[in-house]
């Protein structure tokens, strides 16, 4: 499956805004609609966990709403569990473009 132009536009959105992290499977239901919803959460946190590797992203400073996320090992441990159909999470943690 090619996300490539969708992660494009994410990350490129991401100069300009922080993000929820349950922003990121909303985008991938409007942008992929090729993509099943069954699929949709494991394909978003594999690619959030990715761009956090790979120091693409990182937890924001400003959260879009309050979390008690604060650490970048608290993050994955939250994407590691999180539901992320790309409904609103309270508390959920926040990212930006690194």
């Amino acid at each position: 499956m090619n996300l490539d132009k969708a992660e494009q536009d994410f990350l490129s959105d991401l100069l300009h805004d922080t993000h929820g992290v349950w922003e990121w499977p909303q985008f991938i239901k409007l942008h992929c609609p090729h993509v099943p919803d069954t699929e949709v959460p494991g394909i978003a946190r594999a690619r959030l966990l990715a761009w956090i590797e790979e120091g693409r992203v990182s937890l924001a400073a400003q959260p879009v709403h309050p979390t008690d996320i604060k650490t970048r090992e608290e993050l994955i441990s939250y994407l590691a569990s999180a539901d992320l159909t790309g409904d609103y999470l309270p508390g959920a943690p926040s990212i930006d473009l690194k």
